[in-house]
């Protein structure tokens, strides 16, 4: 891979993988600590919002009671943040 010199045209990965979220035309939300971080406007027309107006809320404000229940359940079991080692006995 060959490094970019131009430090003008050089930008972080994240603004990079932002941008290819907001141009798909897929729905994509991003989640960080159960807040909604990002929003796509493919998303943002499918569920009726604009703008900014699902940043920072609760991803429960989207989800529908099961959808709400299945989310909490696989954040409780997914262990984040720790290495899940085999047993072995």
């Amino acid at each position: 891979m060959q490094e970019q010199k131009d430090a003008g045209t050089h930008r972080e990965p994240y603004d990079q993988y932002r941008d290819m979220i907001m141009m798909a035309n897929d729905g994509i939300i991003v989640i960080q600590e159960d807040k909604i971080t990002i929003a796509n406007p493919a998303l943002l027309r499918m569920l009726g919002y604009e703008g900014n107006e699902l940043l920072g809320k609760p991803v429960n404000t989207i989800l529908d009671i099961a959808t709400a229940h299945f989310y909490e359940e696989a954040q409780e079991s997914a262990h984040w943040g720790e290495l899940d080692r085999p047993s072995f006995r």
